[in-house]
């Protein structure tokens, strides 16, 4: 049963992590998914559960960098091709949630449009004409 509060939403994106404790430990990570409550990240490298982080996340194609504070709830290592990555999952505990509401609803209208192109024939005579 989904425990999740928040819709996820697949996305991408840079994440660099920077540990509380000792901010010059810096962590580049790859977004794949983020929802209105937290953000999920593979890097190259573990990070402990249940530090806290400072964060700095980028998602495309929008190139502002949103920064803010959250702590690691899982860590999973898998495989990706050859590689083996750390899936990790971050909960916020302090970020701008206007932001993070911004980005959501526009990745929500991406999704929304690409489904509407995906609907609509092929055939551009079959289009409204607009004046």
């Amino acid at each position: 049963m989904e425990k999740r509060k928040y819709k996820r939403f697949n996305a991408e994106g840079e994440v660099y992590l920077k540990k509380k404790t000792d901010p010059s430990l810096r962590i580049q990570a790859h977004l794949f998914d983020i929802s209105f409550a937290g953000i999920g990240i593979f890097a190259a490298e573990s990070v402990e559960v249940g530090c806290d982080y400072l964060i700095e996340l980028t998602v495309k194609p929008w190139q502002e960098t949103v920064s803010g504070e959250g702590q690691i709830r899982h860590v999973q290592e898998v495989k990706k091709g050859d590689a083996k990555v750390f899936r990790i999952g971050i909960e916020f505990t302090s970020i701008d949630t206007k932001i993070i509401q911004n980005i959501l609803n526009r990745l929500q209208q991406i999704i929304c449009e690409e489904a509407r192109k995906k609907e609509q024939p092929q055939n551009p005579s079959s289009r409204p004409q607009h004046h």
